[in-house]
Protein backbone atom coordinates (compact mmCIF):
# COMPACT_ATOMS: atom_id res chain seq x y z
CA UNK A 1 0.00 0.00 0.00
CA UNK A 2 2.91 2.03 0.59
CA UNK A 3 4.06 1.65 -2.58
CA UNK A 4 1.01 2.50 -4.27
CA UNK A 5 0.92 5.43 -2.56
CA UNK A 6 4.37 6.88 -3.21
CA UNK A 7 4.07 6.08 -7.15
CA UNK A 8 0.77 8.37 -6.98
CA UNK A 9 1.83 10.89 -5.73
CA UNK A 10 4.97 10.68 -7.51
CA UNK A 11 2.84 10.84 -10.76
CA UNK A 12 0.79 13.70 -9.51
CA UNK A 13 3.64 15.64 -8.62
CA UNK A 14 5.04 15.65 -12.64
CA UNK A 15 3.97 18.91 -14.42
CA UNK A 16 1.47 18.76 -16.83
CA UNK A 17 2.82 19.25 -20.50
CA UNK A 18 1.16 22.58 -21.46
CA UNK A 19 -1.19 23.31 -24.64
CA UNK A 20 0.36 24.50 -27.73
CA UNK A 21 -1.33 28.07 -28.50
CA UNK A 22 -4.14 27.48 -30.69
CA UNK A 23 -3.31 28.75 -34.01
CA UNK A 24 -5.29 32.08 -35.48
CA UNK A 25 -7.84 30.82 -37.98
CA UNK A 26 -9.13 34.54 -39.19
CA UNK A 27 -6.73 37.17 -40.59
CA UNK A 28 -7.34 40.61 -41.84
CA UNK A 29 -4.41 42.50 -43.57
CA UNK A 30 -5.35 46.13 -44.90
CA UNK A 31 -1.96 48.21 -47.11
CA UNK A 32 -0.43 49.86 -49.51
CA UNK A 33 1.85 49.35 -52.33
CA UNK A 34 2.54 49.92 -56.45
CA UNK A 35 1.35 48.50 -59.54
CA UNK A 36 3.30 48.19 -62.34
CA UNK A 37 1.46 49.62 -65.56
CA UNK A 38 0.80 48.28 -69.06
CA UNK A 39 1.16 50.34 -72.06
CA UNK A 40 -1.81 50.53 -74.51
CA UNK A 41 -2.05 51.59 -78.12
CA UNK A 42 -5.39 53.25 -80.03
CA UNK A 43 -6.53 54.01 -83.52
CA UNK A 44 -8.38 56.93 -83.88
CA UNK A 45 -10.33 58.48 -86.69
CA UNK A 46 -13.04 61.02 -87.84
CA UNK A 47 -13.88 62.96 -90.36
CA UNK A 48 -11.37 66.58 -91.77
CA UNK A 49 -11.64 68.17 -95.34
CA UNK A 50 -13.53 65.45 -96.68
CA UNK A 51 -11.02 62.63 -96.04
CA UNK A 52 -10.61 60.48 -93.09
CA UNK A 53 -8.01 61.88 -90.44
CA UNK A 54 -6.40 59.31 -88.34
CA UNK A 55 -4.14 59.93 -84.87
CA UNK A 56 -2.43 56.54 -83.43
CA UNK A 57 -2.17 57.41 -79.74
CA UNK A 58 0.58 55.45 -76.83
CA UNK A 59 -1.25 55.65 -73.44
CA UNK A 60 2.15 55.21 -70.94
CA UNK A 61 2.98 52.65 -68.41
CA UNK A 62 3.69 54.37 -65.50
CA UNK A 63 3.46 52.77 -61.97
CA UNK A 64 -0.08 52.82 -60.38
CA UNK A 65 -0.51 53.88 -56.75
CA UNK A 66 -1.85 50.63 -55.02
CA UNK A 67 -4.18 50.27 -52.00
CA UNK A 68 -5.90 47.31 -50.88
CA UNK A 69 -6.82 44.68 -48.45
CA UNK A 70 -7.65 41.08 -47.68
CA UNK A 71 -9.43 38.68 -45.36
CA UNK A 72 -8.60 35.03 -44.78
CA UNK A 73 -9.73 32.21 -43.04
CA UNK A 74 -7.98 28.74 -42.18
CA UNK A 75 -9.94 25.83 -42.74
CA UNK A 76 -8.33 22.76 -42.68
CA UNK A 77 -4.81 22.37 -41.51
CA UNK A 78 -2.82 24.50 -44.02
CA UNK A 79 -5.64 25.55 -46.54
CA UNK A 80 -7.48 28.20 -46.40
CA UNK A 81 -10.01 30.68 -48.37
CA UNK A 82 -9.55 34.60 -48.84
CA UNK A 83 -10.81 37.45 -50.49
CA UNK A 84 -8.75 40.71 -51.47
CA UNK A 85 -9.92 44.32 -52.60
CA UNK A 86 -7.50 46.57 -54.23
CA UNK A 87 -7.79 50.02 -55.99
CA UNK A 88 -4.88 51.47 -58.27
CA UNK A 89 -4.60 55.22 -59.96
CA UNK A 90 -2.36 56.92 -62.67
CA UNK A 91 -2.01 59.94 -63.87
CA UNK A 92 -0.22 60.27 -67.39
CA UNK A 93 -0.05 62.34 -70.81
CA UNK A 94 0.02 59.98 -73.99
CA UNK A 95 1.75 60.32 -77.17
CA UNK A 96 0.22 61.21 -80.58
CA UNK A 97 1.01 60.68 -83.97
CA UNK A 98 -1.24 61.95 -86.65
CA UNK A 99 -1.94 62.62 -90.27
CA UNK A 100 -4.24 65.86 -91.28
CA UNK A 101 -6.23 65.70 -94.65
CA UNK A 102 -5.13 68.51 -96.88
CA UNK A 103 -7.86 71.00 -97.18
CA UNK A 104 -6.86 71.98 -101.19
CA UNK A 105 -4.99 68.68 -101.97
CA UNK A 106 -6.77 65.37 -102.50
CA UNK A 107 -4.57 62.16 -100.54
CA UNK A 108 -1.83 64.74 -99.48
CA UNK A 109 -2.39 64.24 -95.74
CA UNK A 110 0.80 66.19 -93.09
CA UNK A 111 2.10 64.83 -90.14
CA UNK A 112 1.50 65.76 -86.74
CA UNK A 113 2.69 65.11 -83.43
CA UNK A 114 2.42 65.97 -79.70
CA UNK A 115 1.29 64.43 -75.82
CA UNK A 116 -1.93 64.96 -74.06
CA UNK A 117 -2.56 66.93 -70.71
CA UNK A 118 -2.62 64.44 -67.96
CA UNK A 119 -5.13 61.20 -68.79
CA UNK A 120 -6.63 59.25 -65.86
CA UNK A 121 -6.42 55.85 -65.14
CA UNK A 122 -7.99 53.48 -62.50
CA UNK A 123 -8.46 49.71 -61.71
CA UNK A 124 -10.37 48.16 -58.97
CA UNK A 125 -9.79 44.55 -58.57
CA UNK A 126 -12.00 41.59 -56.43
CA UNK A 127 -9.64 38.60 -56.25
CA UNK A 128 -10.75 35.29 -54.88
CA UNK A 129 -8.06 33.07 -53.07
CA UNK A 130 -7.00 29.61 -52.29
CA UNK A 131 -4.64 29.69 -49.34
CA UNK A 132 -2.03 27.92 -48.49
CA UNK A 133 0.11 28.60 -45.60
CA UNK A 134 3.91 27.12 -45.74
CA UNK A 135 4.41 25.76 -42.10
CA UNK A 136 7.07 27.52 -40.27
CA UNK A 137 8.38 27.69 -36.96
CA UNK A 138 9.07 31.33 -34.98
CA UNK A 139 7.37 35.03 -35.76
CA UNK A 140 7.75 34.60 -39.58
CA UNK A 141 5.33 33.08 -42.17
CA UNK A 142 4.83 32.50 -45.65
CA UNK A 143 1.92 32.15 -47.00
CA UNK A 144 0.54 31.31 -51.26
CA UNK A 145 -2.33 32.27 -52.92
CA UNK A 146 -4.24 32.39 -56.33
CA UNK A 147 -7.53 32.54 -57.81
CA UNK A 148 -9.75 34.10 -60.42
CA UNK A 149 -11.05 37.83 -60.12
CA UNK A 150 -12.55 40.42 -61.50
CA UNK A 151 -11.20 43.92 -62.67
CA UNK A 152 -12.74 46.99 -63.22
CA UNK A 153 -10.95 49.66 -65.73
CA UNK A 154 -11.74 53.31 -66.49
CA UNK A 155 -9.35 55.62 -68.98
CA UNK A 156 -9.56 58.83 -70.50
CA UNK A 157 -9.06 57.96 -74.04
CA UNK A 158 -8.48 60.56 -76.86
CA UNK A 159 -11.36 60.94 -79.30
CA UNK A 160 -10.36 63.57 -81.58
CA UNK A 161 -6.78 65.73 -82.14
CA UNK A 162 -7.37 69.90 -82.12
CA UNK A 163 -4.47 71.18 -84.54
CA UNK A 164 -3.71 74.43 -85.96
CA UNK A 165 -2.81 75.54 -90.36
CA UNK A 166 -2.55 78.59 -91.88
CA UNK A 167 -1.95 79.46 -95.67
CA UNK A 168 -0.56 77.58 -97.74
CA UNK A 169 -1.74 74.81 -95.36
CA UNK A 170 0.89 72.21 -96.23
CA UNK A 171 2.03 71.73 -92.53
CA UNK A 172 -0.21 71.39 -89.26
CA UNK A 173 0.81 71.44 -85.98
CA UNK A 174 -0.97 69.49 -82.82
CA UNK A 175 -2.97 72.20 -80.08
CA UNK A 176 -4.48 69.41 -77.96
CA UNK A 177 -6.35 66.43 -77.45
CA UNK A 178 -10.28 65.83 -77.08
CA UNK A 179 -10.87 62.73 -74.31
CA UNK A 180 -13.52 61.14 -73.09
CA UNK A 181 -13.65 58.62 -70.46
CA UNK A 182 -14.00 54.69 -71.05
CA UNK A 183 -15.08 52.13 -68.32
CA UNK A 184 -15.31 47.82 -68.16
CA UNK A 185 -14.84 45.19 -66.56
CA UNK A 186 -13.74 41.58 -67.30
CA UNK A 187 -12.90 38.10 -65.45
CA UNK A 188 -9.21 37.59 -64.64
CA UNK A 189 -6.89 35.71 -62.20
CA UNK A 190 -4.21 36.61 -59.82
CA UNK A 191 -1.64 34.69 -57.81
CA UNK A 192 0.78 35.84 -54.88
CA UNK A 193 3.10 35.18 -52.24
CA UNK A 194 3.24 36.78 -48.59
CA UNK A 195 5.66 37.10 -45.92
CA UNK A 196 4.43 37.69 -42.48
CA UNK A 197 6.90 38.50 -39.65
CA UNK A 198 3.84 38.28 -36.72
CA UNK A 199 5.44 40.85 -33.20
CA UNK A 200 2.63 39.30 -31.46
CA UNK A 201 -0.24 36.49 -32.15
CA UNK A 202 -2.28 38.80 -33.79
CA UNK A 203 -0.41 41.35 -34.68
CA UNK A 204 2.41 41.51 -37.79
CA UNK A 205 3.19 43.49 -41.06
CA UNK A 206 2.99 41.21 -44.21
CA UNK A 207 5.34 41.94 -47.46
CA UNK A 208 3.48 40.72 -50.68
CA UNK A 209 3.92 40.37 -54.37
CA UNK A 210 0.83 39.26 -56.50
CA UNK A 211 0.20 39.40 -59.96
CA UNK A 212 -3.59 40.18 -61.63
CA UNK A 213 -4.57 40.16 -65.13
CA UNK A 214 -7.55 40.95 -67.43
CA UNK A 215 -8.16 41.58 -70.56
CA UNK A 216 -11.00 44.80 -71.09
CA UNK A 217 -12.31 45.83 -73.57
CA UNK A 218 -13.34 50.06 -73.71
CA UNK A 219 -16.48 50.22 -76.35
CA UNK A 220 -16.81 53.73 -78.07
CA UNK A 221 -20.24 54.94 -78.29
CA UNK A 222 -19.86 54.33 -82.13
CA UNK A 223 -18.68 50.88 -81.67
CA UNK A 224 -14.62 50.71 -82.05
CA UNK A 225 -13.26 49.19 -78.81
CA UNK A 226 -9.58 49.88 -76.95
CA UNK A 227 -8.45 46.92 -75.55
CA UNK A 228 -6.33 47.23 -72.34
CA UNK A 229 -4.20 44.48 -70.52
CA UNK A 230 -5.65 45.06 -66.76
CA UNK A 231 -4.01 44.47 -63.87
CA UNK A 232 0.09 43.57 -63.72
CA UNK A 233 2.73 43.13 -61.12
CA UNK A 234 1.54 44.42 -57.17
CA UNK A 235 3.97 44.87 -54.57
CA UNK A 236 3.39 46.47 -51.15
CA UNK A 237 3.63 46.09 -47.52
CA UNK A 238 0.69 45.83 -44.94
CA UNK A 239 -0.42 45.50 -41.28
CA UNK A 240 -2.29 41.59 -40.50
CA UNK A 241 -4.46 41.37 -37.55
CA UNK A 242 -4.90 37.77 -36.15
CA UNK A 243 -7.97 36.09 -34.68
Amino acid sequence: MLVLALGASAADAQPRRPRAPREPRVFVTVGAGALTGTEATDRVEWLEHVEIAVANVSYGSGARRLVGGSVGVRLWRQLGAGVAFTSASHEGAAGVEGRIPHPFHYEQPRDISGETGALSRSETGLHLQVLYIVPTTGRVGLMLSAGPSRISARQDTVTRVQFTEAFPFDTAAFQRADTRALSASAPGFNAGAEATYMFTRSLGVVGLVRFTRASIALMRPDGDRLSLDAGGVQAGAAVRVAF
